[in-house]
């Protein structure tokens, strides 16, 4: 039975992983050779798991700051909107029939 770890990374281990991916690249092979407790399964999982992480948070923080808004702007957008509906700018249901 293989006796491999299949709990969290720890932080020795992932500051390795760091330093041989920088090294080797996704030779995913030469990397797990370099743990006797990480199968190659669980280091390639672990690269690409890392890649959706890091891509999923680049594109969060590129839509966050795309759509970001200020107070100041929330206020005039608000402000804006609560002088349409006192206008009586909106139509009535009445209008569509």
């Amino acid at each position: 039975m293989d006796n491999r770890q299949s709990c969290r990374w720890t932080q020795a281990e992932i500051d390795l992983f760091d330093q041989l991916v920088q090294k080797v690249g996704k030779n995913f092979k030469a990397i797990a050779e370099k743990f006797s407790n990480r199968s190659y399964a669980q280091v390639r999982s672990r690269y690409y798991n890392l890649q959706i992480k890091n891509n999923c948070s680049q594109d969060s923080k590129e839509m966050l700051n795309k759509n970001k808004v200020s107070p100041k702007q929330k206020a005039e957008e608000f402000k804006a909107e609560s002088s349409h509906k006192s206008s009586g700018e909106f139509m009535s249901f009445n209008q569509f029939q």
